[in-house]
């Protein structure tokens, strides 16, 4: 072995000519190994091994070991790897004069290549650290302590993965696996398990690994011979200098003991194992995504057997996630109407749905239609859990069915009991589908409800097919399903052609169908194209779009189909997955009505022709429902874009300033029609920003020159979090509390920047560390004892708990009467029983409340109804009580009376009204306008016995919107309209919106206060979480999820362009308007235009601006005089309309609106 190595004295560098030849022409030519040491005492001895074999010893190495002057030390080799080198320190000990000898090597050079002693891929057997001494490890030093040697590897290494261990007893065993193959085991784990003092161990991996490939595993539990138990914690790994933290919301455990659940595995935020399991990491970079239920309402035949919820993920699928999730009883009883359900989804990486069948259970009573709810939460894996997070499923009974007439409604989860349904031609049921034709040639089939649909003009429907096309797959099969609503002669027996025909062709005239065509015929775009045919004509269809999944691919194909009969707008949805996109893949505006009649039979039909193909249906559910009204046309105007999670705005009195709040704890100020750069105040550090936390929201004082003040409102982030990590670290999911602050406005920056140092906290004063368990999320822990109430039951004065990651404090608002107004959730689990939510009912806590405070002192008034004489006491403060997340309020502006909206548990979302003093009722009530229901399962707590023993009143909410009936999800409280820019209709309206459908209603009232109608006032706000009426009187909202603050622009004040016109959809690359402009004998001053001739323009969005996805289309667009108009809903900017409109003059100072149509 020693042969292949030679001997010499250094003679100074190479040249890159001789290397080049070395590396390139010569794989076997001496290359030169310089070593840089230094010896502690100059007596020390070096050797430099290769291969484990010593090949030359230096003695006496001298050099400076304390300032780092190092010896040259040169070996020339034959080809060799840099992994096969090692620097060995051979003579430890003493000098005879008692001097401790010690060896410093700074670097090697391989050939030109130089590779430091410290570099965290080299091994170290003689380098002394504390507690290990000298056993071997990374360790990143230049010093040899003990006769050892430090073995390099090259520069195309793998990584570094180093994990950092305590055991309990000293006696645990840990692997270190990637890719699930142990690949380092290491024993007598040591460290400080209690004080959490950990041991790093060391790995270089033969490659890259990135932390999605790691797993630490516990693999000897039990107990030591002396009877300790031997139990792991690790602090986290790190991987080449990045570290991940085991208590991360995305690493997964199999090992982690925790109540009720034992080890069971799951997302356990945690450094623990306790049994043998590992802990699996993921990459900081995954992309998790949200979770939510499909849809908030399902129903369901009681015969049905079983009910699908399906749970979808979106906005990103990386790593594994979980959600919980249970069915709570309600009308129907669990046992006898329905099997209850619960358990833990998990997604894997990739998975966007997952389907959680409930099973039905039939009965022979005749009943109503009975109501169960399922519900989700405890996201775990860096999800984000959105709404819906409760689904309300209706059971109809089939003693006593609804149906038939403009009610018809049917929901076949197979056909394997194909009531009421007329099968035609080839049509049959095949092992529970309805197959309409089998893989022959030929072939027609059609199948009909027996009861026909009975139509006006504000019929509305929805329906959902599964269809599979399977046999012919690709090109190999033909030719096509349709639906079909049909008004002919033949009813329910109707039949059409064969082949190109789909069973559709000929049908008759009074006729609608929504084609998914496989086969290019000549008139056919393609092979893979849904259509929208009318008149039993498959040759010219009113609208047609390919298939963004291939229909005859052999998967289960989904298509929703919905009708808007009081705006004639049919849209059609098309997926691979049970889930509904966001935009359609058709939208057509047709009269039903008028096309085919008072009345239609539905149905299915395809054909096959010279191709043979099986088409299925697997399953088909329809409803009608009243059409919703069609609310006044509203465009919405873009004010502020590129917020980051805006939550709320307010104004300055004199309306010069907008503040706009973000979540993670910022306030920003627009002014003179811009967002300034600079904050207007940064208290991020102290925002608890996780889930529904946040900074939620601001007031300004009405009195700026006098009271200058900035009211902010926060789930609070002590300065202890900066010690933690995971739950108790920042922005943390565990426990926390609520606060709210006051901060000085600087008069000099015309009240857009903060005084420094001004801040006082007027509420939440004892909402810190030491008052709740930020170790512990009790979202779904209920073991934890309520924070803020003290061991012998008394409340802690000005604490705002917030035991669950929603539910936390709300919004803060000046009355009328100069008090301020402040809302607190009860803070307490979001979707289960949680018996912490009685608090809510405790006038000495805070929990649950509308609270009135003195905006300088933020003491209680002593006109508040509960108040003791004590403007600090807890029920000093409280005005009204019984509410479960009252997340905005509004006050009405001339009265002062307030509007709360609560948002409700399973089946409620209440709009609640009253005077001082009265209780609302939850947890023991919720819902029901105008009177009181108890709510299920919490009636059954031993408090809600003894409230309704008690017959202590309760106000009922003047509004109740059913999840199931309305579709509501989570109510979002909005203004009294009392601003003069909209019809004059809407005065006095109290607005709402329903975040997740994205509703915007409005609530009339009569003379004496109740409610006279509700109704629609516009769509498209999903994420919509404030709205406020503006200085100017336009309606303002906040959209969180699109980070914009915009306006809601009444299209009826609008100039309207007559002639052709397009809907300018989100993803379209152009639309060509011939427009005719007219001045509007109603309309003077800075709103009239000049009549214009028809001409044509195109719009477009111009280069490097895309709109972003969504279902909504653009009604219209503002052309000002600037050269750039922007397109308002999607921050597209649209080209050449204002050229084309003919210059200057025809557009007044403010803009001239054009409405798509």
């Amino acid at each position: 072995m020693k042969s292949h190595l030679v001997s010499r004295q250094r003679r100074g560098p190479r040249s890159w000519r001789w290397r080049f030849s070395c590396e390139e022409l010569e794989p076997r030519c001496l290359l030169a190994i310089d070593i840089f040491a230094a010896g502690a005492t100059g007596s020390e001895s070096l050797s430099l091994q290769v291969e484990g074999e010593s090949v030359q010893t230096w003695t006496n190495v001298a050099g400076n070991y304390d300032d780092g002057v190092f010896q040259q030390f040169t070996y020339d080799a034959e080809g060799i790897s840099v992994d096969s080198i090692r620097v060995a320190f051979v003579n430890d000990g003493n000098t005879p004069g008692g001097l401790d000898k010690n060896l410093r090597v700074d670097r090697i050079v391989v050939d030109g290549v130089t590779y430091q002693a410290e570099a965290p891929n080299v091994l170290s057997t003689g380098t002394w650290t504390s507690p290990d001494g000298c056993a071997p490890g990374y360790k990143q030093s230049e010093y040899l302590h003990c006769n050892g040697y430090l073995a390099f590897a090259g520069s195309a290494g793998g990584s570094v993965v180093r994990v950092l261990a305590a055991g309990a007893t000293g006696q645990e065993v840990i692997e270190l696996r990637i890719d699930g193959t142990t690949v380092s085991t290491f024993s007598n784990i040591g460290g400080n398990y209690s004080s959490g003092q950990f041991v790093t161990y060391t790995h270089v991996a033969d490659s890259l690994v990135t932390a999605d490939q790691v797993e630490v595993a516990f693999v000897n539990d039990g107990n030591t011979p002396g009877g300790l138990d031997k139990n792991v914690r690790v602090d986290g790994i790190e991987i080449d200098g990045q570290f991940f933290e085991s208590e991360a919301a995305t690493v997964w455990t199999t090992g982690t003991w925790t109540d009720p659940d034992g080890c069971t595995p799951g997302y356990k935020q945690s450094e623990y194992l306790h049994c043998e399991g590992s802990l699996f990491y993921a990459t900081t970079a995954s992309n998790p995504g949200v979770i939510g239920l499909a849809t908030n309402a399902y129903s369901i035949d009681e015969d049905a057997g079983s009910v699908d919820v399906v749970i979808e993920r979106g906005q990103g699928s990386d790593g594994n996630v979980t959600v919980d999730y249970r069915t709570y009883a309600g009308s129907a009883s669990e046992g006898e109407d329905f099997q209850g359900v619960s358990g833990t989804a998990e997604f894997l990486a990739g998975e966007t749905f997952k389907v959680i069948s409930v099973p039905i259970l039939d009965d022979v009573l005749e009943e109503e239609t009975e109501l169960f709810s399922f519900t989700i939460d405890n996201v775990q894996g860096g999800a984000t859990l959105l709404v819906p997070r409760t689904a309300l499923i209706s059971i109809l009974d089939d003693e006593n069915p609804v149906g038939g007439g403009d009610g018809l409604s049917f929901d076949y989860r197979d056909f394997s009991n194909p009531v009421d349904l007329q099968f035609n031609g080839d049509a049959d049921t095949v092992a529970g589908r309805l197959q309409l034709t089998d893989d022959g040639q030929g072939q027609v089939g059609s199948a009909f409800h027996t009861a026909a649909l009975a139509l006006d003009t504000e019929t509305s429907f929805a329906s959902l097919l599964e269809v599979q096309l399977s046999g012919g797959q690709g090109t190999g099969g033909a030719d096509g399903l349709a639906f079909v609503l049909a008004n002919t002669p033949d009813g329910p027996q109707a039949l059409g052609a064969p082949g190109d025909g789909l069973g559709y062709y000929a049908i008759g005239t009074a006729s609608m169908a929504i084609e998914l065509d496989t086969y290019q015929n000549e008139f056919d775009p393609s092979d893979n194209h849904v259509s929208l045919l009318t008149g039993g004509d498959v040759v010219a269809p009113l609208a047609t779009s390919p298939s963004p999944v291939d229909l005859n691919g052999g998967g289960i194909v989904y298509v929703w189909i919905e009708y808007d009969g009081a705006g004639d707008l049919l849209e059609v949805f098309v997926s691979s997955a049970p889930t509904q996109p966001d935009q359609p893949l058709l939208s057509h505006e047709i009269d039903l009505s008028a096309l085919l009649g008072s009345q239609a039979f539905l149905g299915v039909s395809a054909s096959t022709g010279g191709l043979g193909n099986e088409h299925n249906v697997l399953a088909w559910k329809f409803g009608t429902s009243g059409s919703p009204n069609s609310p006044t046309s509203f465009d919405e105007e873009i004010v502020i874009d590129g917020l980051t999670w805006p939550s709320a705005i307010e104004w300055s009195g004199d309306g010069e300033n907008m503040y706009i709040s973000e979540l993670p704890g910022i306030v920003r100020v627009f002014r003179d029609g811009q967002l300034l750069p600079a904050p207007v105040v940064d208290i991020s550090p102290r925002v608890n920003f996780t889930d529904d936390r946040g900074l939620l929201d601001i007031a300004v004082h009405p009195d700026l020159a006098n009271h200058p003040y900035l009211y902010l409102i926060y789930a609070y982030d002590p300065p202890e979090v900066m010690n933690y990590a995971g739950l108790a670290g920042p922005d943390g999911a565990g426990n926390r509390a609520g606060r709210m602050e006051r901060f000085t406005l600087d008069a000099t920056t015309d009240y857009t920047t903060i005084v420094p140092g001004s801040e006082v906290v007027l509420l939440g004063s004892n909402s810190t560390w030491e008052n709740f368990n930020a170790f512990v999320d009790s979202t779904n822990d209920f073991d934890e004892p309520p924070a803020g109430v003290l061991p012998g039951g008394e409340n802690l004065r000005d604490f705002l708990a917030a035991d669950s990651r929603s539910h936390t404090v709300g919004q803060v608002e000046f009355g009328l009467d100069g008090a301020l107004y402040v809302t607190n959730g009860d803070g307490v689990s979001f979707n289960q029983v949680d018996p912490r939510a009685v608090r809510v009912q405790d006038v000495d806590n805070l929990s649950g409340k509308v609270l009135r405070l003195d905006p300088l002192t933020g003491a209680g008034l002593a006109d508040n109804p509960f108040y003791d004489g004590d403007p600090q006491s807890n029920r000093s403060k409280v005005f009204q009580l019984g509410f479960r997340n009252p997340f905005r309020f509004t006050i009405h502006p001339s009265t002062g009376q307030i509007f709360v909206g609560d948002v409700g548990w399973t089946m409620w979302e209440e709009v609640n009204t009253g005077d001082a003093g009265d209780n609302f009722g939850w947890p023991y009530y919720e819902g029901a306008s105008g009177a009181s229901a108890r709510t299920s399962e919490y009636q059954n707590l031993p408090e809600a016995q003894a409230f309704y023993a008690s017959g202590e009143p309760v106000t009922p909410a003047i509004l109740a919107l059913n999840h199931g009936i309305d579709g509501i999800n989570a109510i979002v409280m909005g203004d009294v309209y009392d601003g003069d820019v909209y019809s004059e209709d809407y005065r006095g309206d109290l607005l709402f919106n329903d975040l997740g459908q994205g509703i915007v209603r409005n609530v009339s009232f009569n003379a004496d206060g109740s409610i006279a109608s509700v109704e629609t006032f516009t769509t498209g706000a999903e994420v919509v979480v404030h709205i406020r009426t503006g200085p100017d009187g336009y309606l303002y909202y906040v959209d969180l999820d699109d980070g914009v603050v915009g306006r809601w622009i009444e299209s009826a004040n609008q100039a309207v362009a007559s002639g052709s016109s397009s809907t300018f959809a989100s993803d379209d690359a152009t639309i060509a308007l011939a427009l005719s402009m007219p001045s509007p004998a109603s309309d003077t001053g800075a709103n009239a235009t000049e009549a214009r001739d028809a001409q044509a323009i195109e719009v477009r969005p111009a280069d490097g601006h895309q709109p972003r996805p969504s279902r909504r289309t653009v009604s219209s667009c503002l052309v000002t005089s600037s050269v750039l108009p922007a397109l308002n809903r999607d921050g597209a900017v649209l080209e050449h309309v204002y050229a084309a409109l003919g210059g200057d003059d025809s557009s007044s100072d403010d803009g001239l609106r054009l409405p798509l149509r």
